[in-house]
């Protein structure tokens, strides 16, 4: 399943890959009929890729809480609490990226 929506630039057709997770945490790539690794999650996002992530059973869209959890994951799968707690101490999300921002 695939749904259309813009692209990452502007008037440019995107594809959303729709990745079902079931209830045993498996995430489920429904375009090419597989099991999809967190981290080829991320790699299909950093290559411009939408990604929709669906709760199987509940039909719910889960999607910040997958790319947060790819976000605070290390390589070794491991989750770096130290960094939702920036997060928090920063005010949020926006706040903290704008902290984290390269200033030029």
């Amino acid at each position: 399943m695939t749904t259309t929506q813009t692209g990452p630039v502007i008037g440019t057709p995107a594809i959303t890959l729709v990745v079902k997770r079931y209830a045993n945490r498996k995430l489920y790539d429904t375009e090419n009929s597989k099991y999809i690794t967190l981290k080829q999650i991320v790699e299909q996002v950093k290559a411009g890729r939408l990604v929709q992530v669906v709760d199987n059973v509940l039909g719910l869209d889960i999607t910040a809480a997958t790319l947060l959890t790819a976000i605070v994951e290390t390589e070794d799968g491991t989750t770096q609490a130290e960094t939702l707690f920036n997060v928090l101490r920063a005010g949020g999300l926006e706040h903290y990226a704008r902290f984290m921002m390269p200033r030029g």
